[in-house]
């Protein structure tokens, strides 16, 4: 979250092929499934990264009609 809110677009492409994290569209259905401190453990629920988790930032997941989240 802190290379994403730097806009640290290297430090984001390094992070990304250390496999340390994935990057999927905004709009992506996702389901919450912990929360912490201002994050949010999500599930990819669909696309190519579909069945894989990880810990966001709170600001980017919002609530859809049906409880899924985006």
């Amino acid at each position: 979250t802190k290379i994403f809110l730097a806009n640290d677009t290297a430090g984001i492409a390094e992070f990304l092929y250390q496999g340390k994290g994935i990057a999927v569209s905004n709009g992506t259905k996702v389901l919450v499934i912990d929360t912490a401190f201002a994050k949010r453990r999500v599930r990819v629920l669909e696309g190519d990264q579909a069945y894989k988790s990880g810990w966001t930032a709170m600001e980017f997941v919002s609530k859809t009609q049906n409880n899924e989240q985006k």
